[in-house]
């Protein structure tokens, strides 16, 4: 009735065996492969933790000189004695009046006075800008 379905023959055995054998091998340096490549990835993330730890352990830099006010070039000559304030120059408005150091000319640009903004250009309110006032408009 059934026909006896045999095994495999001696010669199909080898060839599977010698595909499983190549397989394995191909699998083995695939994983070689990977384990060198995490390897690689864990020095250069130790490196760089390493890196990180030593600046984060380095000493803060020294603070600036409480009477600096503004930034200069380390390479610069020295400046000119700074002269003292005249009332003209408006102390009281100085940042520096507060600390007792006399104004210089390196007083930041970005400090205004009240009433400088845009609003002091316009027209249309009273009390504001050129004096111009048009009633009724």
């Amino acid at each position: 009735m059934c026909g006896g379905g045999g095994g495999s023959s001696s010669r199909d055995r080898e060839a599977a065996d010698r595909r499983h054998r190549e397989n394995m091998a191909r699998q083995r340096e695939q994983m070689e492969e990977q384990k060198r490549q995490f390897e690689a990835q864990q020095a250069a993330a130790e490196k760089r933790y390493q890196e990180q730890l030593a600046m984060s352990q380095r000493p803060a830099p020294p603070a600036p000189s409480p009477t600096a006010m503004a930034p200069a070039a380390a390479l610069a000559a020295p400046a000119a004695p700074a002269k003292p304030a005249t009332s003209q120059e408006g102390a009281a408005a100085s940042p520096s009046a507060s600390l007792g150091v006399p104004t210089t000319s390196q007083t930041p640009i970005n400090i205004r006075r009240r009433g400088r903004g845009r609003r002091s250009m316009r027209a249309d309110i009273s009390g504001y800008g050129s004096g111009v006032s048009i009633p009724g408009s």
